[in-house]
């Protein structure tokens, strides 16, 4: 379901009181300190607890470990996640629901990511399109802007897994939004040797690695280099969070190669960004 962080409101600047110069000084230091705000739209790709009774294991949690990453990095404008997720749910669910409207208003978000369930990706690209240009309207109206989570396919066949990025980036080009290429990031991994393993054992769900791979693409979309030009502090607490979630999957802490997944983010992020510039 959805969840929502609040974050504080620093000081007025009072007219009158600061000379232009440290006045804008001022307002360079209150805007580097402003959060970046992004509200997350999806199902169990954005957001997967474990089925079963009782406190299940939290199995990805894409706004929780990017605001991680954030953090540890020290980012001047820390970011601020939160989602509106259920697992299941397609983009026209949560444009019948009421859940959504309240995060918006609730917001001052600076990106709305839309991710859509990969098997409507797959199999209606039409629907994923109109979905997501009525979704973007209501975005719009809220004074913030969508951005689109390429999906990967379910079955993870390469002929599937181009078609779910074509539909995406089509979607993306015809709103004119923002897309974040993780499906493109995983089909570069599919073709490393040896090849990561991103999925779960049911097929479609992120493992670790691929849960990891998935926030390094937003986190490079977002913030850039500093994905990889970060302290060793920074890096470290990624290999936490990774050894978190391997035992949260009934892993052993060790195994999982974080530093080429971190070059594949950034590679397809600046793949899709060079295309974006062609197109």
């Amino acid at each position: 379901m959805g969840q929502l962080h609040a974050h504080g409101h620093p000081g007025d600047l009072l007219d009158g009181l600061l000379s232009p110069g440290r006045a804008a000084h001022w307002l360079a230091g209150l805007f580097a300190r402003k959060p970046l705000r992004v509200l997350f739209v999806g199902n169990s790709l954005t957001y997967y607890r474990a089925p079963g009774p009782g406190a299940a294991p939290v199995l990805n949690d894409l706004p929780g470990l990017l605001a991680r990453m954030s953090a540890s990095r020290g980012e001047r404008r820390p970011l601020r996640a939160a989602r509106v997720s259920e697992d299941g749910a397609s983009l026209e669910d949560h444009l019948r629901g009421s859940l959504l409207e309240g995060a918006l208003r609730a917001g001052a978000w600076d990106y709305v990511v839309l991710q859509e369930s990969s098997e409507r990706v797959r199999a209606r690209p039409a629907a994923l399109r109109r979905d997501a240009r009525l979704l973007d309207a209501r975005i719009r109206a809220a004074g913030a802007r969508s951005a689109l989570f390429s999906t990967w396919s379910e079955s993870g066949r390469p002929q599937a897994a181009a078609r779910c990025g074509r539909a995406c980036a089509e979607a993306a080009g015809e709103l004119g939004v923002p897309l974040v290429p993780v499906a493109q990031a995983w089909r570069l991994a599919a073709a490393r040797s040896p090849q990561p393993a991103l999925r779960m054992r049911d097929g479609l769900h992120p493992g670790p690695d691929g849960a990891y791979l998935s926030a390094c693409v937003f986190y490079a979309w977002l913030y850039g280099d500093s994905l990889q030009a970060c302290g060793a502090a920074a890096l470290a607490d990624d290999e936490r969070a990774v050894a978190e979630l391997r035992a949260a999957h009934g892993l052993p802490p060790a195994g999982s190669a974080l530093g080429p997944l971190r070059a594949i983010a950034r590679e397809a992020v600046l793949g899709a960004r060079a295309q974006g510039r062609r197109a």
